[in-house]
C-alpha cells in the first residue's frame, strides 16, 4: 500500500490514478465500512499528521441503471475496477460525517474522498464530479494506492517457469 498525504502536495483525481497506475496499482478499493475504518487507523498510525485527506477508489451514482460498465447488479457504489461490491448503508457510503451522502439528484456521479482528522476521528466525503461546467477548479487531495493482484492464469504460467527453469537448471 503507498499512501500520499494531501499535505503538501495535494493532486486531483485523475493525477492519482494515473499514479497509481505508473505503480502497476490502482487506487485502494475497500470493501465495507469495517474495512474503511481500519484503513483510516493504520494511515493515521503511519503517517502521523492529522487532518489529511485521500482519494479512494470507490465511486457513487444517483441512478446506477444508466451505467453499465461491469456494474449489472445496478449498484449505487462501485470500486474502481467497475464492480459494486462494495456495501454501504442507506443513502451513504457509511454514516460517517455530514459529507457522507450519496448522489440524489438525477444524473450525479461523485467519487469518495476519506478525511482522517486525527488518531480517533475520522469521516467520509462523497464529493460530486463538476459535470456542468468543466472550468470550475477541480477537487485534490492525497491518494492510496494498493498493489493489483496477479491475474491467476498469469500466476499459473509464471509457476510452470519456475518449475522448468529448476528442472532445466537454468539460473
Amino acid at each position: 500500500m503507498k499512501v500520499v498525504n494531501s499535505d503538501p502536495d495535494p493532486v486531483t483525481l485523475g493525477d492519482a490514478l494515473m499514479a497509481c497506475s505508473a505503480d502497476k496499482s490502482r487506487l485502494i478499493q475497500p470493501t465495507n465500512c469495517d474495512e474503511i475504518k481500519r484503513l483510516m487507523t493504520k494511515i493515521n498510525q503511519e503517517k502521523l499528521k492529522n487532518g489529511q485527506t485521500y482519494f479512494v477508489g470507490l465511486f457513487a451514482f444517483d441512478d446506477a441503471s444508466e451505467k453499465s460498465y461491469r456494474n449489472w447488479d445496478n449498484q449505487n457504489i462501485l470500486d474502481s475496477s467497475g464492480r459494486g461490491t462494495f456495501a454501504g448503508s442507506s443513502g451513504s457510503i457509511c454514516s460517517m460525517g455530514s459529507q457522507d451522502n450519496l448522489p440524489s439528484n438525477s444524473g450525479d456521479e461523485a467519487f469518495v474522498v476519506l478525511n482522517v482528522i486525527d488518531r480517533d476521528n475520522g469521516e467520509i466525503i462523497v464529493e460530486n464530479f463538476h459535470q456542468t461546467d468543466y472550468s470550475l477548479p477541480k477537487s485534490e487531495h492525497g491518494y492510496i494506492c494498493e498493489k493489483e493482484g496477479i491475474d491467476p492464469f498469469v500466476q499459473q504460467i509464471h509457476v510452470y517457469i519456475v518449475i522448468l527453469v529448476r528442472i532445466v537448471g537454468l539460473p
